[in-house]
């Protein structure tokens, strides 16, 4: 029965019924224009790893502040927002306003370390960096953010919509990513050392996601929206399993 199952849902899988989409972005600065991640490239924490990623390059560590648009991408469709499968998501904006742009010297040996290299800055006179999404494409949906600085240990604040996880900042690490991936769950004050964070059973059309510098600079690397997928039903399965048998007796 295990093994039936199984053929069930790699069959599912292959029609595309467990498939999800994504749409990811990724922050550069102009002090490391190598951050920029490949279209093919796949980088993020582990179960959230995504291709595909909007650039965002080159972006001024020359103070500001800066305010940029859907616009101002690009690749791997100038001007345009795009999903993991290249496709340009008409309907969808981003935009964002930061002191600057910072690296974490973290290299640009893999997509790991290229996504946690360049970042969204802020200072103590603009502490707060919001990024506004609108027309998000899906019904419901997964963020994940990630997070750092130039330097470990500040504390700091990233929140979407109001839901609120605190952390210490983890990602000057030296090229060691992805393997260094630390999840902040936190809703108080305890700060764990992190440099993501996941806010899954999203279904707004649009959204803010900020971050609040705390006790010194950070900010963004990027962030990642990805489809909610429900698993097959059971009706799918008999249906599946009925579509088995009808091939084995043929």
């Amino acid at each position: 029965m295990k093994q039936q199952i199984t053929s069930l849902l790699t069959l599912a899988s292959s029609i595309g019924l467990l498939s999800a989409s994504s749409i990811s972005v990724n922050f550069n600065s102009d002090r490391d224009a190598a951050a920029a991640l490949a279209p093919a490239a796949a980088a993020g924490a582990p179960g959230y790893s995504t291709s595909g990623w909007n650039n965002f390059n080159g972006i001024p560590s020359a103070a500001g502040p800066y305010t940029q648009t859907t616009a101002d991408i690009d690749g791997p469709n100038a001007g345009s927002l795009s999903n993991d499968g290249g496709i340009i998501q008409a309907g969808m904006t981003v935009s964002w306003t930061a002191n600057n742009t910072w690296n974490t010297s973290n290299g640009t040996g893999n997509p790991d370390n290229q996504l946690m290299n360049g970042y969204l800055d802020n200072n103590a006179g603009n502490p707060i960096i919001p990024i506004s999404i609108t027309g998000v494409p899906y019904s419901s949906y997964t963020v994940v953010a990630y997070f750092g600085s130039d330097g470990n240990d500040r504390t700091g604040l990233v929140d979407l919509n109001g839901d609120a996880f605190s952390y210490s900042t983890y990602s000057q690490l030296g090229g060691t990513f992805p393997v260094d991936y630390l999840q902040t769950t936190d809703t108080g004050t305890g700060n764990p050392n992190a440099n993501y964070a996941v806010w899954t059973g999203q279904t707004a059309t649009d959204f803010t996601l900020s971050i609040n510098r705390g006790s010194n600079n950070s900010g963004f690397h990027g962030f990642q929206i990805i489809e909610s997928v429900p698993e097959p039903s059971t009706g799918l399965l008999f249906g599946l399993s009925g579509l088995l048998l009808f091939r084995r007796k043929r």
